[in-house]
Parts: structure tokens; C-alpha cells; sequence
């Protein structure tokens, strides 16, 4: 997916108010902090991923190119979104450190990724897989499966109390 086209998508949810307060310095940590766990989360996925040739199957729909090619033009793999779309959430974060309306919406923005993120692994059946047979699941997929819905979780909630 092209990113600006995300970024516009997510930046048309986002309500202009130019009184809005400034999410305060703790606040506005937590969600980077929580934003850079998920990136680096993401990268490990891709890894594994992309080691063991884990395509990417969205409601059991699978595409033709290679886990890497995939990885790296945007597609994702199982176990994570494609690079761009790391980019720009990584862009996004750092935009939390501007001025008042681009915090804010920037803030948003992660949280919206947050739910996204969340949902775009809870629609991979490999997850389903890995937790329903949690004993004979390779670790290393169980753990980065595991963290990919509970902090994009964490992260929405960081968001939402950050913009309150």
C-alpha cells in the first residue's frame, strides 16, 4: 500500500481543533516508547518470518510473491506490516515531538496504527494457529505473535489517554 495514502487516510480521521491541549511529556512517551517496542517487535516478526518463508494470508488469502519481496514493497509477511509502513509509523512517532496540532495528530494517528496493527495480526491464521496450540508452537513465532496484538493494544490506549 502506498504510504502516503495512509497517511492521508489517517490524517483525514483526525478532528482539526486548534485548541486542543498538547499531550503532556509522560503521555506522549509511553506512546513513542510503546511504538518503538512495536517496531522492533514488527522487524523480528519480518526476520522469522521471512527465515521461514511465512507468507502473508490475511483471512487465509495468499499472494504469489516471496515473504522478502513482500516484506520490503509494502505487503507485510504473517508476522508483520511491510517496511513502508514501518517507516512511516516510525515517521509518525517523531512527529509527536512537534508543534501542538501535529502532536496531536500524530498522537491519533498511532493510535489508529494501534487498532490496525491489532487487527491486521488477529487476521493472519497462523496466529490462530500458534494459540491454539500454544505447547508444540515454535516460541520465538508465539512470542512475536503475542506481542503484536498486545502492544498495538497498549499502544490505542496509550493514545487515547495521551489526547484526553
Amino acid at each position: 500500500m502506498n504510504a502516503r495514502l495512509v497517511l492521508a487516510g489517517l490524517t483525514m480521521l483526525v478532528p482539526a481543533t486548534s485548541s486542543a491541549q498538547y499531550p503532556t511529556g509522560p503521555n506522549r512517551a509511553a506512546v513513542v516508547g510503546l511504538s518503538a517496542a512495536y517496531i522492533a517487535s514488527a522487524l523480528f516478526g519480518a526476520h522469522i518470518a521471512i527465515r521461514d518463508t511465512l507468507h502473508e494470508a490475511p483471512f487465509g488469502i495468499h499472494f504469489p510473491q516471496s515473504v522478502k519481496a513482500d516484506f520490503l514493497t509494502g505487503g507485510g509477511t504473517a508476522l508483520s506490516p511491510g517496511l513502508p509502513m514501518l517507516v512511516v509509523h516510525a515517521a509518525i512517532a517523531a512527529m509527536t515531538a512537534g508543534p501542538m496540532p501535529t502532536s496531536r495528530k500524530a498522537t491519533h494517528a498511532l493510535g489508529v496504527g494501534g487498532v490496525l496493527y491489532f487487527g491486521g495480526q488477529l487476521c493472519e491464521p497462523i496466529t490462530w494457529r500458534l494459540f491454539r496450540h500454544p505447547k508444540s508452537a515454535p516460541r520465538d513465532r508465539l512470542l512475536v505473535a503475542a506481542t503484536n496484538i498486545i502492544i498495538p493494544a497498549l499502544m490505542t490506549g496509550a493514545s487515547i489517554r495521551a489526547l484526553k
